[in-house]
């Protein structure tokens, strides 16, 4: 083979490589969980669940404990997701015998592409200390509060804060009544409107039937 064509082979192998590793990135970027859970076995499987679906969602992915510890990797391909972290254990007929698996001990985590960690102990997973995700920080402020016009008053006033305005305006699109929604809607960035959230919200005020999208 011609000395000279080597190196630009090589070259060539090179580009091709990183071409092909670029392909797959995402500008959504992409998700890492660190997660500590006192008291669980090494060995023992966790689970990472889709919490936006029916029970027969698939769920997004599991690890094995290792010194009470455990991480999971991904990307969402929306920019939030509504997640649950949770154990299985075995679940039997009133007569004793053997259905199969449940999913409990769980936490409910608004889950980005970002870092988050988590920390909790077997038994109460609910009460996990979660950072990393302003979502879940805004869903956290959230729960303290009550009734409709606090409701209100936090997607008024934090539109733009994290993804939990946009969910609980889709959520409550209907009660809200179209006039209100549209009000708080247009409060929201492109980013936040362009979630499958948004799109449902925009698709109840009937903007994309106005401007003729199907």
């Amino acid at each position: 083979m011609n000395k000279l064509l080597l190196p630009a082979l090589f070259f060539g192998l090179l580009i091709l490589s990183y071409c092909a590793g670029r392909k797959h990135t995402s500008p959504l970027g992409s998700y890492k969980m660190l997660g500590t859970v006192k008291g669980v076995a090494d060995g023992t499987w966790i689970y990472l669940k889709n919490n936006e679906g029916s029970s027969l969602t698939p769920l997004l992915d599991s690890a094995l404990v290792k010194e009470e510890r455990f991480e999971f990797r991904g990307q969402l391909k929306d920019k939030v997701l509504q997640t649950m972290v949770s154990f299985k254990e075995p679940f039997y007929d009133a007569d004793g015998t053997f259905k199969g698996y449940k999913l409990s001990d769980a936490a409910m985590l608004w889950l980005e592409n970002s870092d988050v960690r988590l920390e909790g102990e077997k038994g109460s997973l609910f009460k996990a200390k979660i950072t990393g995700s302003a979502t879940q920080q805004d869903f956290e402020r959230v729960l303290k509060s009550s009734g409709d016009d606090k409701l209100l008053g936090f997607i008024r006033h934090n539109p733009n804060t994290s993804y939990l305005g946009i969910y609980l305006l889709n959520l409550n699109k209907e009660k809200f009544g179209k006039e209100v929604a549209a009000e708080l809607f247009s409060l929201m960035t492109e980013d936040k409107r362009e979630t499958n959230y948004g799109r449902e919200i925009d698709d109840y005020l009937g903007a994309r039937n106005s401007r003729g999208v199907n």
